[in-house]
């Protein structure tokens, strides 16, 4: 309790940071502190500190992470200051008018999901359970990448507002869209074709089920432009009513789903959730994102979509190939082909897709 007390408490700073835009400060503090819990962690259980030796690692690392991302707040704002004689009951209604609407995001990924869950639990067991959720926890992985990447478009699409520069929200919207979907369909195709692999190392072929990666994969196509048109509705102060419409969409599916199947298993899960995330969550928000900045939805998605599809649909190609080689026993080959897809990726994405400004970023890194 008093960790997370502590997060929020830090998330002033984090906040700060974001909108001074140096998100790269608080995320070089993120992976420091991740790295330090992780030695941390593995010291006190080996000297026999046991649970109550994790929490009190973990409390102290998290408090000096805090610490140190104030200290980088203050320092890019000199302005920042926390005084508790500032706290007003119409400020305090504001932020929890703001944070009620951003919570309906975190309340459409557990209304999907862990229903599915209950319910492949109290028909199939905890072993079909066990299966469906490692497929859930790799795909979860893949969509924070991009979550994480759109982190700090809310308070730059806010600036933009304030300054009166409405115009480069367009702008902003598709190049960040289009990067995130560079980032996340690589890593859906690979998640497509060897899910099954992925999880048989994990943990064993007893957990594989035929079909489940190839669709939680497909229901996730669009979630790049979701987090991208969600961060960008929340900088626009716009992200509440839809989704509440989402929410509501999002139960009704569910109750769908199951209506028109006679038995959940892992596989018709995987396919209602698929469904609903797409058509209640995924489509709604990109809709009236592109409807907010009154763009033509034609025109600005195949902007978006149309060079990434095309190079990974020919990274898809050389994936199934490696696979087929692979069944065929020929992994050494399989390899080489799956070098090369990725190489291929890389290089047409740098070629044809990323914008001449972030490639000199990159290069001045």
């Amino acid at each position: 309790s008093l960790t997370i007390g502590v997060v929020m408490f830090g998330d002033i700073a984090h906040g700060v940071l974001i909108g001074q835009h140096k998100s790269r400060i608080t995320e070089y503090i993120n992976l420091v502190h991740d790295v330090l819990l992780a030695f941390a962690m593995v010291a006190a259980l080996l000297l026999g500190y046991g649970i109550q030796g994790l929490a009190i690692v973990t409390l102290i690392l998290r408090v000096c992470s805090e610490l140190v991302r104030y200290g980088f707040a203050y320092a890019v704002c000199r302005e920042m200051s926390i005084n508790p004689f500032d706290v007003s009951i119409e400020k305090g209604a504001t932020l929890l008018r703001y944070s009620m609407k951003t919570s309906i995001n975190v309340m459409q990924d557990l209304l999907v999901h862990q229903s599915m869950r209950l319910l492949l639990f109290l028909s199939m067991g905890p072993l079909v359970l066990a299966a469906f959720s490692r497929y859930a926890t790799i795909m979860r992985q893949i969509n924070r990448l991009t979550e994480r990447l759109s982190m700090s478009l809310s308070s730059v699409t806010s600036a933009l507002v304030a300054t009166g520069a409405e115009e480069e929200v367009v702008s902003l919207y598709v190049q960040s869209t289009r990067m995130a979907v560079l980032i996340s369909l690589p890593l859906l195709t690979v998640f497509a074709v060897a899910g099954d692999l992925i999880v048989s190392l994990w943990m064993g072929p007893e957990f594989v089920v035929d079909y489940v990666a190839v669709l939680l994969a497909a229901g996730a196509l669009l979630h790049a432009n979701y987090s991208i048109s969600y961060r960008l509705l929340s900088g626009l102060n716009a992200h509440g009513r839809i989704g509440l419409f989402s929410i509501f969409l999002s139960g009704l599916g569910v109750m769908a789903g199951l209506s028109a199947i006679e038995s959940v298993n892992a596989v018709n899960a995987a396919l209602i959730v698929a469904l609903v995330l797409m058509l209640t969550v995924h489509l709604p928000h990109i809709s009236f994102m592109l409807f907010k900045i009154s763009a033509n939805p034609l025109r600005l998605l195949f902007e978006i979509y149309s060079k990434p599809i095309v190079i990974n649909f020919l990274f898809l190609g050389l994936l199934l190939l490696a696979r087929w080689l692979a069944l065929e026993r020929d992994s050494y080959l399989a390899s080489v082909v799956v070098a090369i897809g990725l190489a291929g990726v890389v290089w047409a994405s740098w070629q044809f897709v990323v914008s001449a400004d972030l490639k000199s970023r990159i290069r001045g890194f």
